[in-house]
């Protein structure tokens, strides 16, 4: 199951900068009621009717968690709608708080800080493009999704995709999918 970042807020309860490069139990987060989660999906027949007992899961969180504030939710908005081609001054100017109050509160409630987020819905947009692609013009490319220059974009593929930008390519599939 996916969730935005601020869905997850919602759902795990928790300030997700604390969860940030961890692989976290549901139990230490949910204490009894996830491990009787856990207990009830091993139980259950697989298909549809663990989608319903998890689907149900997370309506019940999302229904009791923390909301994300407004501002952070605004900024997320304009970080999705810009593709993460807003400075975050422009963002903490636009959500009416100073620069580092942003990064604390969107850090917070995401998870990650709204530079990083930005990086982040920067390269998936471009990878989204690159799908059917065989020949790729790698300066356009970065051209097109905001990095600065090549060399920014291929930073990004080592740090999220760990590998080089051909490297990439060469271990998808036909679906696009990855090999591996």
């Amino acid at each position: 199951m996916r969730l935005s970042p601020l869905s997850a807020y919602r759902v795990l309860g928790v300030p997700l900068d604390e969860l940030a490069g961890q692989d976290v139990d549901l139990s230490d987060i949910h204490g009894r009621a996830g491990d009787t989660l856990l207990e009830t999906l091993r139980e259950a027949p697989p298909g549809l009717e663990r989608f319903r007992l998890v689907r149900d899961y997370v309506a019940a969180r999302a229904a009791q968690g923390p909301g994300p504030s407004p501002e952070v939710a605004q900024a997320w908005r304009r970080l999705a709608d810009t593709r993460g081609q807003i400075p975050v001054a422009a963002l903490a100017a636009e959500v009416g708080w100073s620069h580092q109050y942003l990064v604390r509160r969107f850090r917070q409630q995401t998870g990650r800080a709204p530079k990083a987020m930005a990086r982040l819905i920067r390269f998936r947009a471009m990878l989204h493009r690159l799908e059917g692609d065989r020949l790729v013009r790698w300066d356009r490319l970065a051209a097109e999704h905001g990095y600065y220059d090549q060399s920014h974009l291929y930073r990004d593929f080592h740090e999220f995709a760990a590998t080089t930008p051909t490297g990439f390519l060469a271990r998808r599939l036909p679906c696009g999918c990855m090999a591996d």
